[in-house]
């Protein structure tokens, strides 16, 4: 059967290029290349009956699952993808069960902790904080997902991507997970804009927010607290 896989274009990702990788293209970008069509990104090809994974990937370097796919699965590294069934009378199977996954709070901070925030700290410095942090509670969690956080700097480019899979293995358990991210500060960066350092968050292959930091490396004080 033909099927056509689709991908919004985003103005907050500014999308170069998209491809779609999987089990029925041997995970080639190259085979998987998709095209820009009045806001989507559009890949068409022809699917057999069967089992088969697969994912996008933005810009040559940021892999996501498929947001209107419905269906996951973790393999053996854990690793999340979409999963694409076919069954014999040439049909796409999609998930009859309810999934859902709820942000109950975030906080951005240089220091790991488990504690709530009573504020968020937005400016960091290369001289005193050899990190960043970001912590998320979800809550309400059903059904399998892929979370990802990627970092930027103020040249947008990716410094760091970390990807989670996020499920609850037992029903009887809470269902409220936490996902903590870290980004570790490079000495090199004294030498990058202060302002313009981005966290993203990305759930099941959609993007969700991103927050703005500053990195310092001044070691003055203005007189209302913050870094020359």
């Amino acid at each position: 059967m033909k099927i056509t896989f689709r991908y919004q274009d985003s103005t907050h990702l500014n999308i170069k290029s998209m491809s779609l990788i999987g089990s029925f293209n041997n995970y080639d970008m190259q085979k998987g290349k998709m095209e820009l069509f009045q806001n989507e990104w559009i890949y068409t090809t022809e699917i057999n009956e069967g089992e088969y994974l697969y994912r996008f990937v933005i810009n040559n370097s940021l892999e996501v699952v498929d947001p209107e796919g419905g269906l996951f699965y973790a393999d053996s590294n854990a690793k999340i993808w979409s999963l694409l069934l076919v069954d014999t009378n040439d049909q796409r199977l999609h998930n009859p069960n309810p999934s859902s996954l709820n942000i109950e709070s975030y906080y951005i901070y240089s220091k790991i902790t488990d504690q709530h925030l009573v504020r968020n700290k937005k400016q960091f410095n290369l001289n005193y904080d050899n990190q960043v942090c970001v912590m998320f509670k979800f809550t309400n969690v059903i059904g399998i997902h892929h979370v990802s956080i990627v970092w930027m700097s103020p040249f947008k480019s990716i410094l760091k991507i970390e990807e989670y899979p996020i499920y609850i293995n037992n029903a009887s358990e809470p269902n409220e997970t936490s996902l903590l991210s870290v980004l570790s500060f490079d000495n090199d960066w004294n030498t990058f804009p202060s302002k313009g350092w981005l966290a993203r968050l990305f759930v099941n292959g959609t993007f969700i927010l991103e927050d703005e930091f500053e990195i310092h490396s001044s070691t003055e004080y203005s007189s209302l607290g913050r870094y020359k």
